[in-house]
């Protein structure tokens, strides 16, 4: 073949490469969306994982110990040593 369909080639496999690499951000970048569009019961719960104190109804104790604001004890789910739980009103 002569020198000039083996550079017609190349290019053309130089643009189908191109083109992959854009749908490939364009296909990442719609999933990177999604990841935003959380649920507000399950953020609620991450926050509370990340903050120092836990307000009602938000998960505490656990692993990383969190505890509740003030006015609020930490009721575990389960009757396990470092289970999470959840913050409830103290009635006292």
């Amino acid at each position: 073949m002569k020198k000039s369909y083996w550079f017609l080639i190349g290019i053309i496999i130089l643009l189908v490469l191109i083109a992959g690499v854009f749908f490939v951000i364009k296909k990442t970048g719609k999933t990177s969306e999604a990841i935003d569009g959380i649920d507000p019961a399950l953020q609620s719960r991450i926050d509370a994982m990340f903050s120092d104190l836990a307000k009602e109804g938000e998960v505490c104790g656990g692993i990383e110990e969190i505890q509740c604001i003030e006015g609020f004890y930490c009721e575990p789910e389960m009757e396990f040593i470092g289970s999470p739980g959840i913050c409830v009103k103290n009635f006292e």
